[in-house]
């Protein structure tokens, strides 16, 4: 049995990282699995593809290298990655054998198969979509989705040209391949596309049985791994936690700015030709601090970037009725952008786009907020104050959109890391990082 790790302490720069016990135990199995799948030469399971006949899946000039020239690239990746020290090279290892697979039939078949991304009993990672109807939007989601496939694939053929197998380029094409897939069924049998909360990672659940261990001993160990992670968190919650005075988003800019030079705040003060101070002031409100820059430093320059939101709206108001986009995307209750999450305070209005009936969102904002907190109490027991706190933080925010100031932006946990620079995604699209999967994609023997 391993020894337990002992969590790092809370200190002032970042925390170290942990590799506890169920991290290991699920690494290890893995790795037996995925070797046993290789000593066995499985194939690929039964329905583990997207099935897309379209002629947007059929093999063009340069295709066939490419695809060859894949498959020994990953071939060779995948020998390298069994004799490497990273401890998840086992889920690496059968998502690559997995991918392999697929080229191989891409080869024999001479179109672009791709692992099906969408988990097969369409569970908790998956999100429904509207159904499509209007003939209009289905030709504009079918047109960005057929763009989006095109720029994936030239890319993916290009750089193949190397002979490397690029992960990400390969991640992105077969990404983009399931939601051209999945739109094009969905269209053809008449029902919601589907669309995934997390990243479009090919998995497929597994079971396998080890023989030999303590299950006592594991529960036992796993009890203690997860009482010293809530510890842990709690810590660094204390330490690192947000504050909206004292640890908010604009303080930790200017903090990390002095953080940048050896000689802290004097040296920034002295390279920068000002700086900003925190402590004792309002600068912690974003309004007030974009104000103070120009008084602190020598500014020579201002660049507005735009926010997620406010860039999908663009493209929306560019291509529907812009009162209908406004009365959609005005409220958290219909907008195709936002998702609710627990992170952000319960509130109804966006009042960042809203200057003059700001004031009016902010008071029904402040009317929802005040009523969440309430209902809050009596859930207390239930949720641990969630609901409470939600509501409370709502109120708190909607109090300056009474005076025509916005705080609150929303938050977009689950859109890519790279949406500042990729044009924004439709609403089907799933935007969220690629992670490695720790479900098996090959079935046990027979």
């Amino acid at each position: 049995m391993p020894e337990l790790p002992e969590p790092p302490a809370i200190a002032d720069g970042p925390p170290a990282p942990t590799y506890s016990f169920p991290q290991r135990y699920r690494d290890l199995t893995t790795a037996l699995a995925a070797l046993e799948a290789l000593r066995g030469a499985r194939p690929l399971h039964p329905g583990v593809v997207m099935e897309d006949t379209s002629d947007a899946h059929a093999f063009g000039p340069g295709d066939a290298g490419a695809a060859c020239r894949l498959a020994d690239a990953l071939s060779a990746a995948l020998v390298r990655l069994v004799a490497s020290e990273r401890p998840d090279w086992g889920a690496a290892l059968m998502v690559g054998m997995a991918r392999l697979a697929a080229l191989g039939q891409s080869r024999r078949s001479g179109r672009w198969v791709v692992l099906d991304a969408f988990p097969p009993d369409g569970g908790s990672a998956t999100r429904r979509g509207l159904a499509v109807r209007s003939s209009e939007l289905a030709a504009a989601l079918l047109e960005d989705a057929a763009a989006e496939l095109a720029l994936a694939r030239e890319r993916l053929v290009s750089r193949a040209a190397d002979g490397t197998f690029h992960e990400a380029d390969f991640a992105a094409f077969e990404a983009a391949a399931n939601r051209s897939g999945e739109l094009r069924l969905s269209l053809r049998e008449g029902r919601e596309w589907r669309r995934l909360k997390g990243p479009l990672v090919p998995s497929r659940p597994a079971h396998m049985s080890i023989g030999g261990l303590d299950h006592e001993a594991l529960r036992e160990s796993l009890e203690t791994v997860r009482t010293k992670e809530e510890a842990y968190a709690a810590a660094f919650k204390r330490r690192w936690g947000y504050n909206l005075v004292t640890r908010n988003c604009v303080s930790e800019i200017f903090s990390e700015i002095d953080a940048a030079f050896e000689g802290g705040a004097e040296e920034s003060a002295t390279r920068l030709g000002g700086r900003l101070e925190m402590d004792g002031s309002l600068n912690f409100i974003p309004a007030v601090s974009a104000a103070a820059v120009a008084g602190a430093y020598p500014v020579t320059e201002r660049v507005e970037l735009a926010s997620y939101r406010r860039r999908r709206l663009e493209r929306m108001y560019q291509r529907e009725n812009p009162l209908t986009v406004f009365l959609r995307e005005s409220n958290t209750l219909t907008s195709a952008i936002y998702r609710r999450n627990t992170e952000d305070s319960i509130f109804v209005f966006f009042t960042d786009d809203a200057v003059v009936a700001r004031p009016l969102f902010g008071a029904i904002n402040l009317v929802v907020g005040l009523a969440a907190g309430a209902v809050g109490l009596a859930t207390l027991p239930v949720d641990g104050g969630v609901t409470l706190w939600g509501g409370l933080r709502g109120a708190l925010f909607s109090l300056p959109e009474l005076f025509f100031q916005n705080i609150r932006k929303g938050s977009f946990g689950h859109v890519r890391r790279d949406s500042l620079t990729e044009p924004p995604a439709l609403p089907w699209e799933t935007t969220a990082p690629v992670d490695l999967p720790h479900r098996l994609l090959l079935p046990s023997p027979r």
